[in-house]
């Protein structure tokens, strides 16, 4: 613990900030990745299949306990049976706002790592010009007494600040694409399986219309002239 408390000293006042992006960025990634984990396999294609399924056979206690679920796919699906019955302009409005509300859920606290990732950098960088800066003041005031121990002394630990603002900006920069790249399959996987949803209703009820023709074409083929 000593030893660390010594790095940071010889880094200078910018490692404390830097000690603090560090923390919220930790915080914020390990709740991001615990929420996706709750989130589930929201990418199996058998989930649309399973929702049609209780959607055709009216099994509302089916679609009823995903409202609850930790999965945003299956309370996206668990939000379309409840305008089932609606017109469709009216549904995919309703379906767009919910998704635009799942996706906001999932995208929250992306902004602050992101932010993390650009300015922990720069707050290295600006840790390692003040420091720089004492530096070469010090040698100013030793004069000809300056050794080059003392120049490369002052150098290195100015430098400090840069290498701990960079590998917490690296790992925000990871962290940030990964989290992202599942919101995007997320979008990629509600467009897709509301798709499939809405051709399989207007397959059924394309079914039932025909079926319905052709009784009726038959009953009137059996009526007396």
């Amino acid at each position: 613990m000593e030893h660390i408390y010594s790095w940071i000293a010889k880094g200078g006042l910018m490692m404390w900030p830097l000690l603090l992006c560090s923390l919220v960025a930790l915080t914020f990634i390990l709740e991001r990745a615990w929420a996706y984990w709750r989130a589930g396999s929201f990418h199996k294609e058998d989930l649309a299949t399973r929702a049609w399924e209780c959607l055709a056979s009216l099994d509302k206690d089916g679609w009823n306990q995903w409202t609850e679920s930790k999965c945003p796919i299956l309370r996206l699906y668990a939000f379309y049976a409840s305008y089932a019955s609606h017109e469709l302009s009216i549904r995919e409005e309703a379906i767009k706002r919910k998704g635009d509300s799942l996706l906001a859920e999932l995208r929250k606290n992306l902004r602050i790592i992101a932010t993390i990732s650009q300015v922990a950098p720069m707050l290295g960088l600006l840790g390692t010009v003040t420091g720089l800066v004492a530096t070469f003041h010090k040698m100013q005031e030793l004069g000809t007494k300056v050794q080059p121990s003392d120049l490369a002394g002052g150098i290195w630990e100015a430098l400090l600040t840069t290498i701990v603002g960079m590998v917490i900006g690296i790992l925000c920069i990871i962290a940030y694409q990964i989290f992202q790249s599942r919101v995007d399959l997320l979008a990629r996987t509600m467009k897709t399986s509301i798709s499939f949803l809405e051709e399989q209703r207007h397959f059924i009820y394309e079914q039932a219309e025909s079926s319905s023709e052709l009784a009726s074409n038959s009953l009137s083929k059996k009526e007396p002239a």
